[in-house]
C-alpha cells in the first residue's frame, strides 16, 4: 500500500512538471505567432508607405500617414472604411494613405491580440529624421504581473517607448517600434 502511494505521489509531480512544461511551449508558441504577425505587418506598412511617399514628408496632422492615437483609444469599434475603396477605384495620394492606414489598423486589430498601431514622426518636423512605427498588443501575463514601461524602461517588445511615440504605457500591453527611413 505504502509502494502505490509513493507511486502516485512520483506520478504526480511528474504529471505537475508536464503540465509546466506545456504551458510553456503554449507561451512560447503564441510569442512565435505574434512575432511572424509583426514582421508581416511591418513589411506590409512599409510597402505601402514606400509605393506612396508623396504623401510621407511632413509631420504631424497634414501628413496622410501620421497617425498618434492611443492603445485605449483604439480598443473601441473600428470606424468603417473610409471613401473611396482605393481596391476597386483610383484615389488620390491622400486617399491611398486613409485607406492604407484603416486596412493596416484592420490587420492589427486581426493579427494581434487587441492590436493596434501608430505611425509618427521620429522628431519635430526635421526633415529626413525617419518615422516610427509601433504595434501594440494585449498580454495577458504581463498584467497580471503589473509590468508596463515604468517598470522595466526596456524597448524589447515589453513595453511602449513613450519618449519615441509621445503614447504614455499601459499596463499589460506590449509594443514593436519600428524605426524606419522611407
Amino acid at each position: 500500500m505504502v509502494e502505490v502511494l509513493v507511486a502516485l505521489l512520483l506520478l504526480s509531480f511528474c504529471l505537475l512538471g508536464l503540465a509546466r512544461l506545456m504551458a510553456g511551449n503554449l507561451r512560447s508558441h503564441t510569442e512565435s505567432v505574434i512575432q511572424a504577425n509583426l514582421n508581416l505587418l511591418a513589411n506590409d506598412a512599409l510597402g505601402r508607405i514606400r509605393a506612396n511617399q508623396l504623401e510621407l514628408p511632413g509631420s504631424g496632422a497634414g501628413n496622410g500617414y501620421h497617425f498618434a492615437a492611443s492603445w485605449s483609444a483604439q480598443q473601441g469599434s473600428m470606424e468603417a472604411a473610409p471613401s473611396p475603396n482605393c481596391i476597386a477605384s483610383a484615389c488620390t495620394n491622400a486617399e491611398r494613405a486613409s485607406f492604407d492606414l484603416w486596412q493596416l489598423r484592420s490587420s492589427a486589430r486581426a493579427l494581434l491580440p487587441q492590436g493596434a498601431l501608430s505611425l509618427v514622426s521620429n522628431s519635430n518636423g526635421t526633415p529626413n529624421s525617419g518615422w516610427i512605427l509601433s504595434f501594440y498588443w494585449f498580454d495577458k501575463d504581463k498584467e497580471s504581473l503589473g509590468q508596463s514601461c515604468q517598470d522595466s524602461g526596456a524597448n524589447d517588445l515589453t513595453c511602449f517607448n513613450d519618449n519615441a511615440t509621445g503614447i504614455q504605457p499601459v499596463t499589460g500591453v506590449r509594443a514593436f517600434n519600428f524605426y524606419f527611413y522611407p
